[in-house]
């Protein structure tokens, strides 16, 4: 008697192999997909706040006001800083500063999803001596 055909326990088996990598693959795709949605959630918040950064650049006297008026989800601080023979001094105490020290950082919620920190010199249009 020859044997044609798959047995039930057969058919089973390879349900459930299928079932196995078919999820697998699915839940690759679906890592792969919040990968790239997470990707461009932070291409965003740098663009956002390298754009910030080059207003502050562009304005370097008014680092303070433009830092102070920034606008959710940016947040920006920034600190007067003098130049001296044994490094840089910022703080709030510095009255005439020749640089500020800024963090400009980009929140979503409680997340943080980019967070800068720069130099903004006022001689010369806000670029470093």
């Amino acid at each position: 008697m020859s044997r044609r055909g798959f047995t039930l326990i057969e058919l089973l088996v390879a349900v459930a192999v299928f079932t196995l990598v078919a999820t697998a693959l699915v839940m690759s795709q679906v890592g792969a997909l919040r990968a790239h949605r997470k990707a461009k959630e932070v291409e965003l918040a740098t663009q956002t706040s390298q754009r910030f950064i080059a207003q502050l650049r562009a304005n370097p006297e008014e680092v303070p006001t433009l830092c102070a008026n920034a606008q959710a989800p940016l947040v920006c601080t920034s600190q007067p800083c003098v130049a001296t023979s044994s490094g840089p001094v910022c703080g709030e105490d510095v009255t005439d500063p020749e640089f500020y020290r800024v963090q400009v950082q980009y929140l979503e919620g409680n997340d943080r999803v980019a967070d800068m920190t720069t130099y903004i010199y006022r001689a010369r249009g806000g670029t470093e001596p």
